[in-house]
Order: structure tokens, then C-alpha cells, then sequence
């Protein structure tokens, strides 16, 4: 139960304590979790528009408001661009994909460098309309205590169901 709420500890099956409970709904304020929505957020900073090769519409962020682009208690919105594609060529329009990446080098707390940073996901529409995550996908390159590496990560979603039906 524990694992499915977030946490770190295993549970075992077994119902979290009340101290467990606690300490997860106190670190529920100190998490950005990534959703669909929030993307309307980045529209606060200037953007450029241009079509893309299959016809979507690119809007192109040069940088990210404060706080969008977080790593751990680092905030890297100063040094990300960001692009977000917009698929219309069906009925509804919706955000097919939303694209970060690294401008500059950046240093995190002293003992790390992000040297490249980018990440994608996609979305795509459920037949009644509701936009939900298809595949994430990062990248990130850089050191950690004097050792050089690169992390890439993919996540794919399927087997979507409709909640309460």
C-alpha cells in the first residue's frame, strides 16, 4: 500500500502506519507532479509560433516560468527552453507533446552538472476527449561527485480505463 502512495518503504501489502500516512501527506506539498493541465501554466512566458511538418502547431519557449522544471529542490526553468506541440487534426485540439531541453550547462548544489538535459512526453485523446500520458521519455547527461554519465528513461502507458464507469 505504501509503494502505491509514493513513498519509499516496502510495505508488504500491509496498511501504512499512521506516522506513514502523516509523513506522505506532509511531503505532498513539496511535490510538482507532472499532469496535463499544468502545461497552461507555461503560456504565462512569451512564445513563438510556427507549424511543424505534420501540420501541428509549435509554440516555442525560450524559457520556462520560475519552478517548471525542477530537480529535486533545484529549480532549472533559467536554463530550459521548452516547446509544446499542439495536434489539430482531429475534432478537439490538444497537446500532443510537450518538449524540455538544456540551454546552458548548469550546476545543482554544488556536487552535480546537468551538461545536457531534455525530456518528452506525449499525449494523445481517449475516444470521449480526455487527454492522457502515452510515453515519457528523458535524457540527462552530466556529473555527480566527479563521475561523468548519462541517465535515459522511457516510460510507455497503456490498458487506459475510464474512472467510475
Amino acid at each position: 500500500m505504501i509503494g502505491r502512495l509514493g513513498l519509499d518503504k516496502e510495505s508488504d501489502g500491509r496498511a501504512p502506519t499512521a506516522k506513514e500516512m502523516s509523513d506522505y501527506r506532509s511531503s505532498l506539498a513539496k511535490r510538482r507532479p507532472a499532469y496535463y493541465g499544468r502545461v497552461a501554466g507555461y503560456f504565462a512566458s512569451p512564445a513563438t509560433r510556427s507549424t511543424d511538418a505534420q501540420g501541428r502547431t509549435l509554440f516555442h519557449f525560450a524559457a520556462m516560468p520560475k519552478e517548471t522544471v525542477m530537480v529535486g529542490d533545484t529549480d532549472l526553468s533559467d536554463h530550459v527552453a521548452g516547446d509544446v506541440l499542439v495536434d489539430t487534426s482531429g475534432n478537439t485540439p490538444f497537446l500532443s507533446e510537450v518538449r524540455f531541453h538544456s540551454t546552458t550547462p548548469t550546476r545543482v548544489k554544488l556536487i552535480a552538472k546537468i551538461d545536457r538535459f531534455a525530456t518528452t512526453p506525449r499525449y494523445r485523446l481517449l475516444p470521449y476527449g480526455k487527454p492522457v500520458p502515452m510515453e515519457f521519455e528523458s535524457e540527462m547527461s552530466g556529473s555527480l561527485l566527479g563521475k561523468s554519465g548519462t541517465i535515459r528513461t522511457r516510460i510507455t502507458f497503456s490498458d487506459y480505463r475510464r474512472a467510475g464507469k
